[in-house]
């Protein structure tokens, strides 16, 4: 076997720095050999970097909407409209199998709070990589309004959660609806395998609050708002 062949392979376990290290300093390694594995080392480099680059998430995407009364078009001041991101991970069960979605893993949720003239704007990005499957919920709540939501597996090109500029919410019209409406979950806030942390949605928590309050008083024989 040629000098330099043994040579290289009695160095080849060492790890790439040290193997190039040492193979700049060993005169008897032909110049070929020692420009090999130096290419070689390069191309590993190359190969742990790109292998470590995560895939390219969505960019911002902020829009923008109006809240109104369904019944008088008269803007809401004070509604909370959240937008929640879902994944669903892809996994392998087994090589001879096709890949399958797992369950749901939360991502992210953004909140904001329309103004005196019934206007917001939120970020809709999904913060997810646009070829990863993936699923957005939109939620428009306010205390004595039916809440508004909207799901949605998101594609490239898919159409906008708020399709419209003006969003219209219907006022409670009975008791029954007013008890109904207390919770995360009783305004479309996914539970269970899908759970949105309490803590991710805080605007939100306090207008639910507000409607408890409402609510209560009514429960114990109250007068009824209009």
């Amino acid at each position: 076997m040629p000098r330099g062949i043994a040579a290289y392979g009695q160095y080849q376990p060492l790890i790439c720095r040290d193997a190039v290290q040492t193979a700049t300093g060993v005169r008897s390694w032909p110049g070929r050999l020692r420009r090999d594995l130096h290419a070689a080392c390069a191309l590993l480099a190359l190969g742990i970097s790109l292998s470590v680059i995560e895939p390219r998430v969505a960019a911002a995407q902020t829009v923008g909407g109006r809240v109104v009364d369904a019944r008088s078009g008269e803007p809401l001041a004070g509604a909370v409209v959240v937008v929640i991101t879902h994944r669903y991970p892809i996994t392998h069960i087994a090589p001879n199998l096709p890949p399958r979605e797992g369950p749901p893993q939360f991502v992210k949720a953004v909140e904001s709070v329309t103004d005196a003239g019934g206007r917001f704007r939120i970020d809709t990005s999904t913060g997810v990589a646009p070829s990863e499957p993936h699923e957005q919920r939109a939620v428009v709540f306010k205390p004595g309004y039916r809440a508004y939501t909207k799901q949605a597996r998101r594609a490239q090109g898919a159409p906008p959660l708020f399709a419209s500029e003006s969003l219209g919410l219907g006022k409670m019209t009975e008791l029954r609806e007013m008890t109904a409406l207390r919770t995360r979950q009783d305004v479309g806030i996914p539970t269970g395998i899908a759970d949105v942390p309490v803590e991710s949605t805080p605007k939100l928590n306090r207008l639910l609050f507000l409607q408890q309050k409402l609510v209560a008083p009514i429960q114990a024989g109250g007068a009824w708002f209009h």
